[in-house]
Parts: C-alpha cells; sequence; structure tokens
C-alpha cells in the first residue's frame, strides 16, 4: 500500500461511498442516511500504477485483513488482457480460494461515447470485452445498468449501458454475473451526454456530486455482500 500523499483519493472516496450508503436516488442525498457497513481504507492506486505492482498490493490487503475481512471491492481495470486471464486475475482467484474471501470488480468502462444504432451492436462488439481483473473465474464481475432513460438513450432502464465492458468471460464463463446502477447516457443530436438519478455522498466542495461508470455500480454490490455475509 502506499502513504495517502502518492495516492489519487476522490476515485477510491467516491467509491467509498457507494459502499457505505449504497444506491441513493436523487432527492434523497439531502435526508438522514445511515452507513449500511464498515469499511476498511487501503491506498492502492496513483498516477502511472502497473498492473504487476497491483498483485503484490492485493496479496499484501488479504494477507492483512482476511480474518477481519471477507469482501473486497476493486475497481481498478487494466487494458490489454482481453481474452486470456491476466495474473492479476489469477492472483484474485488463488487468494479467493485461499483465504475464503471474495472480490467484486468492476467490468471496465469504454468512455468513448458509442455510436451505435442498439444495445445489442454495443454487445457484439468484441472490443469491448471487460479488462483485468474482472476476467477473474471466482471473483463476482459488476457491469453498470441505466436507472432511467430519454429519448436518446439506447439502453432502457435496468439494461446493461453503453459504456459498460460485457462478457462473456475467458472460455466462454458468463461475465459480468451483475448488474447495479451507475448513470445512463442520452446520445440526443450525437452527442454522448450523461444523465444521473442518483449522487454519491462523498462531497465535492461541500455538495453532492454525480458520478458515472461501472466503478459506481461494482460498490452497491459490495456493500450488499457485506451485510450478507454477516449473517451467513
Amino acid at each position: 500500500m502506499y502513504p495517502d500523499r502518492e495516492c489519487v483519493n476522490h476515485h477510491g472516496t467516491r467509491v467509498a461511498s457507494r459502499i457505505a450508503y449504497g444506491y441513493v436516488p436523487d432527492g434523497k442525498e439531502s435526508e438522514i442516511i445511515t452507513p449500511l457497513c464498515r469499511l476498511i481504507d487501503c491506498n492502492v492506486f496513483h498516477e502511472g500504477l502497473r498492473e504487476t505492482e497491483m498483485i503484490s498490493v492485493v496479496e499484501e490487503i488479504v494477507l492483512r485483513y482476511h480474518s477481519v475481512c471477507k469482501v473486497y471491492n476493486l475497481c481498478i481495470n487494466f487494458p490489454g488482457n482481453e481474452g486470456r486471464v491476466s495474473n492479476l486475475s489469477e492472483k484474485i482467484d488463488q487468494l479467493q480460494s485461499e483465504f475464503d474471501v471474495l472480490f467484486v470488480i468492476s467490468t471496465g468502462n469504454y468512455m468513448e461515447y458509442i455510436h451505435s444504432q442498439t444495445i445489442e451492436d454495443v454487445l457484439k462488439d468484441d472490443a469491448l470485452r471487460l479488462r483485468s481483473p474482472a476476467q477473474s473465474v471466482n471473483a463476482l464481475s459488476v457491469g453498470a445498468a441505466a436507472p432511467v432513460k430519454r429519448n436518446g438513450c439506447i439502453s432502457n432502464v435496468d439494461q446493461v449501458v453503453p459504456y459498460s465492458l460485457h462478457g462473456p468471460g475467458i472460455s466462454g464463463t458468463v461475465k459480468p454475473e451483475l448488474l447495479a446502477y451507475s448513470a445512463n447516457v442520452d446520445y440526443f443530436e450525437g452527442n454522448g451526454i450523461y444523465i444521473f438519478n442518483s449522487k454519491t455522498i462523498a462531497l465535492d466542495d461541500g455538495k453532492p456530486i454525480n458520478v458515472a461508470g461501472t466503478s459506481f455500480s461494482a460498490p452497491i454490490v459490495s456493500s450488499y455482500l457485506a451485510r450478507v455475509w454477516t449473517v451467513l
């Protein structure tokens, strides 16, 4: 893990907000909201982070916390391993088996706006396959679903959104296993504009903020799993 000064803090803080408070629809963020689960803050992301570094970082974290933490949320994705199991994915599978823990991993995003006629066109595009370490066989990979729809959206409510990378996984495995809400995309007049239906409770200049991406759908699932694990 890395010192605070070396880390990019805003992304992790916003992800943690989704774990702690879940999906908070617009209009609810001003109400009294109770945290849903406890978190352990691990500084793992810095500018220039390489996938090879993440292998040792992930191992260090699980070795340190596996006795008190069973659900590990990981919203970092690395390109270049589409179609094969990365070394990081293999390490995560090994750690899950050895220490009886579960990783929840974002599929990754394609943030260049896709000018497809239908969401089916997007799902047929092999260039948009999920990224490492979401190929991990035993981890739960999570994509993003649409919470709302406008006329310019190609994704209906509860359907996968166009920027959410998709499967199948290695050897035809079902990936992602789950979707959770993030933002939809409105292609009105050819310009992709995010449309939101929730905010993170993490503050930016004292105000809740809108966020988009699979990094903010995966932690919703982590929040549910953490609560389920406490009663197993």
